[in-house]
């Protein structure tokens, strides 16, 4: 065991040997990133849906897929685990318009049985990305947990407040009931009475903000139907 653990380690530093200038972007050694052009900005968060260009080649210079090639980008979404994990890593590092080699270990990219017939087994892989462009791509409300929800809300609350107090009030009802619909679940049921406490916080201010909006747009009837919501938040505390 000792000896395989050192004939790693062993490996590990011949790679990064003949990558100086490449960053090691999990600390083993597996993958390393050698920045061929600086891009802008931020990088894609998890949950970003992403648009790359590469070019993938074996570690004898044998390309085995381009994107290129093909002439049209390639797109998945990050943390989703639809790509290896040398990409789902080494993207997420990555800024738009950066180009860049992902130099991926098996255990970074097919593992030990390859992907026939291109890609052999135990195959380190090299693959040039470019990254085009992200697109971020929100959780919906059953994917979240509770603090994410309440986040959320909040987020949404926040945008609302700032619409009506602009007097665009339909914007403000749009982003209103946007952050109600993360929160209306949260009880005391399932959650914590901190939790609970934090979402009526945000629940009755978002409740009575869209009654006003509606009594200012004349709509009496929605008007009233978000008073008695609140009222029947209240009855809850």
């Amino acid at each position: 065991y000792q000896r395989r653990v050192r004939g790693l380690l062993s490996h590990s530093n011949n790679h990064m040997e003949e990558h100086p200038n490449a960053i090691d972007v999990c600390g083993d050694g597996g993958l390393l990133k050698e920045i061929l052009r600086a891009g802008d900005g931020d990088c894609p968060p998890v949950t970003s849906k992403v648009t790359v260009h590469y070019v993938g080649t074996l570690e004898d210079g044998t390309k085995f897929d381009s994107s290129r090639d093909r002439g049209e980008p390639f797109e998945f979404e990050l943390g989703t685990g639809s790509v290896i994990k040398g990409w789902e890593k080494g993207v997420a590092t990555m800024k738009k318009g950066e180009l860049c080699n992902l130099i991926c270990k098996p255990n970074y990219a097919y593992g030990a049985a390859g992907s026939p017939p291109k890609i052999p087994p135990n195959s380190t892989l090299k693959f040039e990305v470019e990254l085009l462009d992200y697109e971020f791509l929100e959780k919906q409300e059953y994917e979240m947990d509770t603090p994410e929800k309440l986040e959320t809300g909040l987020k949404y609350k926040e945008e609302a407040n700032t619409k009506f107090k602009e007097g665009k009030l339909s914007e403000a009802i749009q982003l209103y009931e946007k952050s109600f619909g993360y929160i209306r679940y949260i009880d005391d049921q399932d959650n914590t009475k901190e939790e609970v406490e934090a979402c009526n916080k945000i629940k009755v201010p978002v409740l009575l903000n869209l009654a006003l909006c509606f009594l200012k747009q004349k709509n009496w009837k929605s008007a009233k139907e978000k008073a008695f919501e609140v009222f029947g938040t209240y009855e809850k505390l």
